[in-house]
């Protein structure tokens, strides 16, 4: 008759193979998460630094066309100011008008 000792590590060892299965299904759970998640976040990564570049062209422009309108606002008073006061007019005072229009 064969001992109770063989039979107990032959459990043992049956156990620890299905550990080490189990171990191993749940790295290559955590890797396809792992590689799902990262291909994700690089996706979004793209997105939003295109989305960040049409953003900064946008900004460019309007500060442009901002500041386009502030020099026609300075034309138009200039010539304003001109028409409504002749050549007689001080230039510091005409600047002043013209500085006070931008504020």
């Amino acid at each position: 008759m064969a001992s109770p000792v063989p039979i107990i590590v032959g459990d043992r060892v049956a156990a620890l193979e299905r550990a080490m299965r189990r171990e191993r299904a749940a790295r290559e759970q955590a890797k396809f998460l792992l590689e799902s998640k990262s291909r994700e976040v690089f996706l979004v990564n793209e997105a939003l630094t295109k989305e960040h570049e049409c953003v900064q062209r946008r900004n460019a422009e309007i500060e442009k066309a901002h500041s386009d309108l502030q020099s026609t606002q300075v034309q138009l008073v200039q010539s304003e100011n001109s028409l409504r006061w002749g050549s007689s007019r001080p230039a510091s005072r005409t600047k002043s008008t013209t500085l006070l229009v931008l504020s």
